[in-house]
C-alpha cells in the first residue's frame, strides 16, 4: 500500500539536514497526489433508514445487497467513501 507524505514537510526536513539544492529540486519536481484523510464510520439504523455516521446520508433498503444468501450493508459509504465498521442499532 502506498504511503503519502507532505512535499512541503519533506523539503523542510532535508533542508534542515543540510542537503544540497539538487536534492531539494528533485523533491520539488516530484509529482503529487491529492490524498484525503482516511475516514471510518458506522451504519446507524433508525428502523426506516440506514445512515452514514460520517456524512449523515440516509439510505433505504435499496443499499442492501445479498451475499451468501444474507442481506448485507456495503463496507463503504457510497456518498463520502468512509469505511464502515458495523451496524449500530437504534435504541428501542
Amino acid at each position: 500500500m502506498d504511503e503519502y507524505i507532505s512535499k512541503k514537510e519533506a523539503i523542510l526536513a532535508v533542508t534542515r539536514d543540510g542537503c544540497t539544492a539538487n536534492v531539494v529540486g528533485v523533491l520539488y519536481h516530484l509529482p503529487t497526489v491529492e490524498a484525503a484523510p482516511k475516514t471510518e464510520g458506522e451504519w446507524a439504523s433508525d428502523r426506516a433508514d440506514y445512515v452514514c455516521t460520517c456524512c449523515g446520508t440516509r439510505y433505504r433498503d435499496d443499499i442492501l445487497f445479498i451475499q451468501a444468501g444474507e442481506m448485507k450493508l456495503p463496507n463503504y459509504c457510497p456518498d463520502c467513501g468512509a469505511k464502515m465498521a458495523k451496524l449500530k442499532e437504534a435504541a428501542p
